[in-house]
């Protein structure tokens, strides 16, 4: 768990997805999520998918679904009932994915 002011804040999937938005490496979440690394809340509430989103790492979108569908969180994370901001809303409010990546990163039930 890193911390942020003396408080846990977010694991090491979230770092390894925040990375890959910055120059990091699709490899290393994939080892990740293969490693058993699970899918979590961070202090704020969102997800790896969330983070992918926020820093326009398209390339992660698929592997982070599997791995949120894999463990019963999906509808929770992206359903009609999620808690918002959601994935799909972070990623329109920060541009970082362009219409195109948009639209083939919606989820069906968005």
């Amino acid at each position: 768990m890193v911390s942020r002011d003396h408080k846990g804040h977010y694991d090491v999937l979230h770092a390894a997805v925040f990375a890959e938005g910055r120059g990091g490496s699709l490899a290393m979440v994939e080892h990740l999520l293969n490693a058993g690394a699970p899918m979590t809340a961070n202090q704020d509430g969102r997800y790896p998918l969330h983070l992918a989103f926020q820093t326009g790492a398209a390339s992660l979108i698929p592997i982070l679904r599997e791995g949120l569908l894999q463990e019963g969180l999906l509808e929770a994370v992206e359903g009609k009932g999620a808690h918002e901001p959601t994935p799909l809303m972070l990623g329109i409010q920060t541009h970082k994915l362009n219409k195109d990546q948009l639209s083939e990163a919606a989820a069906l039930t968005a």
